[in-house]
């Protein structure tokens, strides 16, 4: 293997490694703040503004989908990975590379969207606790 092709595998494991960190600390996340979201639910009365934390439940629970599927995807790459290295064939060795890479391209698509979909759920769910704040506070605000 050239020293070139060796540089490029490193710096995929690099890149396969940060996901891999980000999605764990992202499914944790996900998680709890699925847990807390339920917990707060408990005993509210059903109006309007139970869809804000509805629709924070609906995107946290497809971020912890896009987290697995991404880790999926890169446990699969990574299994390729290792299966490639032991080839001798160098035109073998650039369809497997390719291989790899085309897993890694997905896995940083379902990266990105359990990313969007965590931050967007924060972002609701922010917005609720601020909307409930501000009718508990002026409660003929909105006759």
């Amino acid at each position: 293997m050239s020293n070139n092709q060796t540089m490029h595998t490193e710096l995929l494991k690099l890149n396969v490694s940060l996901i891999e960190k980000t999605n764990f600390m992202l499914l944790t996340a996900s998680t709890a703040s699925i847990a807390f979201v339920i917990t707060q639910l408990k005993g509210l009365n059903w109006n309007n503004l139970i869809y804000l934390p509805m629709t924070t439940l609906i995107l946290l629970s497809l971020s912890f989908f896009f987290g697995c599927k991404a880790l999926e995807i890169m446990a699969r790459a990574l299994k390729s990975n290792s299966i490639y290295l032991k080839l001798d064939d160098s035109h073998d060795l650039k369809a497997a590379l390719k291989f790899v890479e085309t897993l890694i391209s997905k896995a940083n698509i379902y990266d990105s969207c359990q990313k969007f979909t965590f931050f967007s759920a924060a972002i609701i769910y922010a917005i609720y606790v601020f909307l409930v704040i501000y009718l508990n506070t002026y409660p003929n605000a909105i006759s």
